[in-house]
């Protein structure tokens, strides 16, 4: 199996460190949910959360997977929308030798009550030295959200044969 290079992705010290956590208004804290540690983010009714962790990587295959749910998420009618419907943002970012960034990868996924595993996988370019995950949650402006959680974030590179044509998966 690879190796998670991303520091404390189960949250498992029950702290976030060393994530670093921007919280605008809402909250964000590690509890013990479903049996294990997770980050628990409550968004504010006017701005969000994100939480970045940056690391030691290189150029190459790599896949980044996250556990997240909304399990008290009031859900309105689909199609989902920004404000009635619970959201996780990501980017990955890589970073050269002298701290600029090479590249960045964007997406995001809809929450569900029940914990879900998702998964994208991408390929670093070549003098990335550094990678950086972020997981963003948008504001709550209806209240009707809930806690988010995650949980087992990890990064890790893929053998060179693994490199698939699909970029990302939900």
């Amino acid at each position: 199996m690879n190796k998670n290079l991303l520091q404390n992705g189960g949250f498992d010290t029950g702290e976030f460190d060393p994530w670093e956590v921007h919280v605008f208004e809402g909250k964000a804290s590690v509890v013990q949910h479903n049996r294990s540690a997770q980050a628990q983010v409550l968004p504010g009714v006017n701005n969000g959360v994100v939480l970045l962790n940056r690391f030691n990587a290189q150029s190459g295959a790599f896949t980044v997977q996250i556990e997240a749910s909304a399990p008290e998420a009031k859900y309105h009618q689909d199609p989902p929308n920004i404000d009635t419907h619970a959201i996780l943002f990501f980017i990955i970012s890589g970073y050269a030798k002298d701290g600029k960034p090479v590249q960045y990868d964007i997406g995001s996924w809809w929450l569900k009550p029940a914990q879900k595993s998702f998964k994208y996988s991408g390929v670093m370019l070549d003098g990335v030295v550094e990678a950086q995950v972020q997981v963003s949650f948008s504001s709550d402006p209806l209240r009707v959200k809930g806690p988010l959680y995650i949980d087992n974030v990890s990064y890790t590179l893929d053998p060179p044969e693994h490199v698939r044509e699909t970029r990302w998966s939900q």
